[in-house]
């Protein structure tokens, strides 16, 4: 239905229906992209991953790497941490006395 059809009908109960279909499709289709992006970055953070094996995890610098905030990479490798898709050695930081909590 053209954007402009609401307009040309000059029916107010037409308009009405076509403004909530209008806004339902908005609202599931951003919805929808906007948790596709989220799963393409998501499976971008844990493909960075193999290559940090055997070194300190820095989330600032996959932060720096994917492009998005230290809050979203510290989610994820929460996230993939949970189904196990790798294990971080804590006691690493402990005897630092520091973690990766520094954000720069």
């Amino acid at each position: 239905m053209a954007f402009q059809e609401p307009f040309l009908r000059h029916s107010d109960a037409f308009h009405r229906v076509w403004s909530a279909g209008r806004t339902e499709r908005l609202v599931r289709e951003d919805i929808r992209d906007a948790t596709s992006a989220r799963i393409v970055a998501a499976r971008n953070a844990a493909r960075l991953l193999p290559e940090r094996v055997g070194n300190p995890l820095s989330l600032n610098s996959m932060r720096e790497d994917l492009g998005v905030a230290f809050e979203t990479v510290r989610s994820w490798v929460g996230v993939l941490g949970c189904l196990l898709l790798f294990l971080q050695d804590f006691t690493v930081d402990q005897e630092r006395g520091k973690g990766d909590s520094e954000r720069g």
